[in-house]
């Protein structure tokens, strides 16, 4: 099922995870959303019971979770002064093979260690089936395929 309404900053999404139920998310500015250490089998919990667990992580990922419909929004929150702070991620010069940091919000980059790479998320948008196997693997103890 196609979802024509654009979701907004604060609106929180259950994911399917397969024998999990579901994982949560939050749109902080797409494409950046920020996905929380907690799973459970029903949704029968307050936005601001799940807008409170520990964030996993902060990722950009790609329009087509909101096309495709399989994230489903189940309500929305505020947004507090961590949320609206860009993470920094990292990329990899595709010539020179250099890392870098890279902030989106300034458009800055500088070189980083490889050791300094790995605490980063990747400067990359993620398919919705990625971000689901990544949690998915997450809960199960085992590593993403996608971060090998």
């Amino acid at each position: 099922m196609k979802r024509d309404k654009p979701w907004r900053k604060g609106d929180l999404l259950a994911l399917p995870l397969h024998g999990f139920g579901f994982g949560f998310a939050r749109v902080l500015d797409a494409p950046l959303f920020e996905f929380f250490d907690f799973t459970s089998l029903k949704l029968e919990h307050s936005a601001n019971e799940i807008s409170i667990k520990p964030v996993l992580f902060k990722i950009w990922v790609s329009k087509y979770a909101r096309l495709e419909g399989n994230w489903r929004k189940f309500g929305h929150s505020q947004l507090g002064l961590a949320e609206y702070v860009d993470p920094k991620f990292f990329r990899k010069d595709a010539i020179s093979g250099k890392i870098y940091e890279y902030n989106h919000a300034t458009d800055n980059s500088k070189p980083l260690s490889l050791e300094q790479a790995k605490r980063l998320e990747c400067a990359a948008v993620w398919d919705p089936q990625h971000v689901e196997e990544r949690l998915t693997a997450y809960f199960q103890g085992t590593q993403s395929i996608w971060l090998r």
